[in-house]
C-alpha cells in the first residue's frame, strides 16, 4: 500500500469516528480521536509527510519513525447522490489544466494522483475511482491518449490525456462556461463603473 492509498484510508477512518460515536459503535478507548473529526459540514484531507521507506514492488511507503501527519480541515464539497457527475467533473478538471500555461500537456498520472484529488470533489477521495473515471471517459471518446516526451527521462515517453472536444459532454461543459463567463462581463463592468464614481 502506499503512502496515498493509507492518507486516504486514515481520512476515510476519521469520517467515519463520528457515525461510529452516533451509532454507539466506537469504542471507548478511540473517543478521544473524536476532537479531530470533521463536523458541522467539514472534511478533512490527511497528508503523510517523509521519510519513506521502499516497500515491496518499487511501492514507497510512510513510517512513523521521524514522519509527520497533517490533517487539513475545509468545507465539504458532498453532493446528494444523483447530483454527482463524475464525467462532467473530469471534463472540468482536464480543461482548467489545459488551459494553465505552466503546463505544457496533462499527464494521465499527473491527472489520476494529483489534480483529481486536489479537486476535493466527493468520488475523488478514491484512486480506485479516479482510475475507473478515467477509464471509462478513453473508452467512451471523452478523452483521448498520447504520447509526449519525458522532460525527466527521454527514454520513456508520458501518456498524456486529451479533451476530445467534438464530444457531447465536452462541448457542453465548454458551452456552460462560455455562457458564464458572458454573464460575469456585465457584472465586472458595473462594478469598474461603480468604483471610477467614488
Amino acid at each position: 500500500m502506499t503512502s496515498r492509498d493509507t492518507e486516504g484510508r486514515v481520512a476515510h477512518a476519521l469520517r467515519a469516528l463520528l457515525s461510529m460515536h452516533h451509532d454507539g459503535t466506537l469504542p471507548p478507548i478511540l473517543e478521544p480521536l473524536l476532537a479531530i473529526t470533521p463536523g458541522g459540514g467539514m472534511d478533512v484531507e490527511v497528508h503523510m509527510d517523509e521519510p519513506l521507506d521502499e516497500g515491496p514492488h518499487g511501492a514507497r511507503r510512510w513510517h512513523a519513525h521521524g514522519g509527520q501527519v497533517t490533517l487539513s480541515y475545509y468545507p465539504s464539497r458532498e453532493r446528494r447522490d444523483e447530483d454527482v457527475d463524475p464525467f462532467g467533473d473530469l471534463v472540468q478538471v482536464v480543461l482548467e489544466a489545459e488551459r494553465n500555461p505552466q503546463l505544457n500537456f496533462v499527464a494521465l498520472k499527473f491527472l489520476r494522483d494529483r489534480l483529481l484529488p486536489q479537486s476535493r470533489l466527493t468520488w475523488t477521495r478514491s484512486p480506485q475511482t479516479c482510475q475507473r473515471v478515467i477509464a471509462d471517459a478513453i473508452e467512451q471518446g471523452i478523452l483521448s491518449t498520447c504520447k509526449k516526451p519525458n522532460p525527466r527521462n527521454p527514454e520513456f515517453p508520458v501518456t498524456a490525456v486529451e479533451l476530445n472536444r467534438d464530444h457531447g459532454a465536452v462541448r457542453d461543459r465548454m458551452e456552460g462556461d462560455a455562457a458564464a463567463e458572458i454573464a460575469e462581463v456585465p457584472l465586472r463592468e458595473a462594478a469598474s463603473g461603480e468604483a471610477e464614481t467614488r
